[in-house]
């Protein structure tokens, strides 16, 4: 599909095809939530709404056969927010994971005030330097990246960009909160001890 068509999608009730909604539905992830966070799906792609100040600025696709992503066009040194930054009403923590459907998967669970990088942990240092008059806004900022090497590793690293008496590392007892999720039908409660318990 052409840009403008994807740019589209994200503006109809429908975005969202049977084969996406079957896609987030065996992931275990909300249909209702994804849609709203900014999810499109048409022709075996999934497509990832990136918003700043409330308007979709660029967009991610990705295969829904196997993994493989497309970013849309963007301008030269083009800044990219984090995935579902919108303006939450409550500032008392903000939640970043890895992934999309890692935000989606706590979303899912009830969790509010959840975003993702736009490119996994490769991705850390430049999103949160590039965004950090936003998530300057909150209380508290939990970091809740993948439990292997490398989320681990990009997790320790991040401390150093963020206020120490903000940083707080959630660990998992699974890789990510979407495979959580699935294996384990975890509580929203569940997740809010996760929290209570995380690395200060």
């Amino acid at each position: 599909m052409e840009m403008e068509q994807v740019m589209e999608l994200f503006h109809t009730s429908e975005a969202l095809d049977g084969d996406g909604r079957v896609f987030l539905s065996e992931r275990g992830l909300s249909i209702p939530e994804s849609q709203k966070a900014g999810l499109a799906s048409r022709s075996g792609w999934i497509h990832f709404g990136y918003q700043r100040d409330g308007k979709v600025v660029r967009y991610k696709s990705r295969n829904l056969k196997e993994k493989r992503f497309l970013a849309s066009a963007a301008p030269e040194n083009f800044v990219y927010p984090f995935f579902n930054q919108v303006d939450f009403k409550k500032k008392d923590y903000v939640i970043i994971t890895e992934g999309e459907f890692d935000c989606l998967a706590l979303i899912t669970l009830g969790i509010e005030n959840v975003i993702s990088l736009p490119n996994g942990c490769n991705s850390a240092e430049s999103t949160i330097k590039q965004n950090y008059q936003y998530l300057a806004e909150f209380q508290e900022i939990y970091i809740c990246f993948d439990q292997d090497e490398p989320g681990r590793k990009s997790a320790a690293e991040v401390q150093q960009f963020l206020p120490p008496s903000k940083y707080r590392n959630v660990k998992l007892p699974c890789k990510d909160p979407n495979e959580w999720l699935l294996q384990e039908n975890p509580s929203k409660e569940d997740f809010l001890q996760l929290m209570r318990k995380s690395e200060r």
